[in-house]
């Protein structure tokens, strides 16, 4: 307690005999007898002793702008990583093989306008995969993977987690890429470009555990019974059969029905599984694609990941084997990694 609630407790002691000091009681010689202060007591010296002690103020607004504490509407998000991998070899190792430099950029950037009915996504997104080509006597780099893609989703809330949508995406490349060994040109920006606008509705989830920190898991999913897929390229001299076009016809479209679904799994803070599904079928032709990133961070702005694509597609010319309209791209890289 304080000083002045224990000078009030002394003054429960009975006086010894004798002095102190020199000085003698003027009264009888008593016993030592220690009593314990009743609470009303102490909370009386308490509370004489809180009047006493000076209280800082606190000062508080008398007028609250409620127009800042409005809610946001238009939620941002991006995400941008740089990965490599390296391999040496030295020209006598006794079982081949060629060195190679692996250099993997992905640049996302999305801004969602949500409101109580309304929820409109809008993505950026640039991936490029490059490497140097030791078996290619005409380029010393070759691009692996080149993808520049744009979608919008607008969706009107229709009940508890479902959406009537109207989704709309451009797909093509940036940069040229050519054969091996050749000048010819395999694609190139614009050459060719896919546009699918569909009709339908979506159901979003999203849950966050309150068991483990950092845990949740979102997830989309849109299914369009009725769109629209066009297909041409600007240049002719690309690679027209890897594309599913030909010299006599440079453009397609046909009407069927896609559906995509992405979600994001964050085991933890350092673990991360992101997928993105697509599926669009005119009932004749099939084009299916299935993105798979695996994220597993070291440090903040450091991880190692494994990326696999899938890729399907009955309208390209067939390759020889038994998968011979299958197409798959694994890269597993570690690098540079920001998230906002």
């Amino acid at each position: 307690y304080s000083y002045g609630l224990r000078q009030r407790m002394l003054a429960h002691i009975l006086p010894l005999s004798g002095g102190i000091g020199g000085r003698e009681f003027s009264s009888k010689p008593k016993t030592l007898v220690l009593t314990r202060p009743s609470f009303e007591s102490a909370e009386r010296a308490l509370s004489e002793y809180t009047k006493e002690t000076p209280t800082l103020g606190l000062q508080l607004p008398q007028d609250l702008n409620l127009s800042v504490l409005q809610q946001r509407h238009w939620i941002p998000a991006l995400e941008s990583s740089i990965q490599f991998s390296q391999n040496y070899v030295s020209d006598n190792w006794y079982k081949g093989g060629a060195s190679n430099l692996n250099l993997f950029m992905r640049t996302y950037f999305g801004l969602r306008y949500v409101t109580e009915r309304v929820q409109w996504t809008n993505e950026i997104e640039s991936k490029l995969n490059v490497y140097n080509a030791e078996k290619d006597s005409v380029h010393r780099y070759r691009i692996a993977d080149d993808l520049l893609r744009l979608r919008s989703n607008y969706g009107l809330k229709a009940w508890n987690k479902m959406y009537y949508t109207i989704d709309a995406e451009l797909r093509t490349q940036l940069l040229h890429s050519y054969l091996e060994n050749k000048r010819s040109l395999q694609s190139d920006f614009l050459a060719p470009y896919t546009i699918n606008v569909g009709l339908g509705m979506k159901y979003d989830y999203s849950m966050k555990s309150t068991r483990v920190y950092g845990r949740s898991f979102d997830l989309s999913i849109n299914v369009a019974p009725l769109s629209y897929t066009f297909r041409a390229t600007k240049d002719s001299h690309i690679d027209l059969g890897r594309h599913g076009l030909s010299p006599d016809k440079l453009w397609y479209q046909r009407i069927g029905s896609t559906i995509r679904a992405n979600w994001q799994w964050r085991v933890n803070m350092n673990l991360t599984w992101t997928s993105r599904f697509y599926f669009n079928t005119s009932y004749q032709q099939v084009e299916a694609e299935w993105e798979n990133t695996l994220d597993m961070a070291l440090t903040r702005f450091f991880s190692t990941r494994l990326n696999l694509n899938l890729r399907y597609d009955d309208a390209v010319r067939p390759a020889p084997g038994w998968n011979k309209h299958l197409q798959y791209n694994e890269l597993l890289s570690f690098g540079f990694n920001y998230r906002l």
